[in-house]
């Protein structure tokens, strides 16, 4: 016990059934999981996460569920960052191995503003892959029936008794 948990932590680790970690602190915590690879990485809230740090406890998974909403918050990236890639030269993009004509600084920063969870969306996702949730109980009525018609197509029910949820009289009318 004396030994300081800066050498404890790592050891704990290899026998813990279930490890809760951000995606880049699974890379960053001082060795803490560097050598362990997961038999399952579950993502939650996936559709705020940029594509270069979802990558990172993704590659060290033999399974991976991704939970999340694309429709909701974005991944946030620094103003000085898009800037930066926006003015990528085209010699900095080969510099990069991105020697595809096609392929300009708007592309690169669509990597990093949209989340892997929404390109797998659009792109890749066999329909028996995912579920989506067309029922939601957490929000006041006249909130969700807002966001069912402007972001989720009306796919978006209420499904609880708003008057149990509904302190604040702005939300009642």
């Amino acid at each position: 016990l004396e030994t300081s948990a800066e050498q404890l932590t790592p050891e704990v680790l290899r026998y813990a059934d279930i490890v809760g970690a951000t995606c880049i602190g699974v890379a960053t915590a001082k060795g803490l999981a560097n050598d362990i690879d997961f038999d399952l990485v579950i993502v939650d809230e996936a559709g705020q996460i940029s594509t270069p740090n979802l990558l990172v406890p993704l590659v060290r998974a033999r399974c991976s569920i991704l939970v999340g909403d694309h429709m909701q918050l974005p991944p946030f990236v620094d103003s000085s960052v898009q800037t930066w890639i926006k003015n990528l030269s085209p010699q900095t993009l080969q510099e990069l191995n991105l020697e595809d004509d096609a392929f300009d600084g708007s592309q690169f920063l669509a990597e990093f503003t949209q989340s892997a969870f929404e390109q797998l969306l659009r792109s890749r996702v066999r329909p028996e892959n995912l579920v989506v949730f067309t029922e939601q109980r957490r929000m006041p009525r006249v909130i969700a029936d807002f966001a069912s018609q402007h972001f989720y197509n009306r796919q978006l029910s209420t499904v609880h008794n708003d008057t149990s949820l509904v302190r604040d009289t702005l939300f009642q009318s």
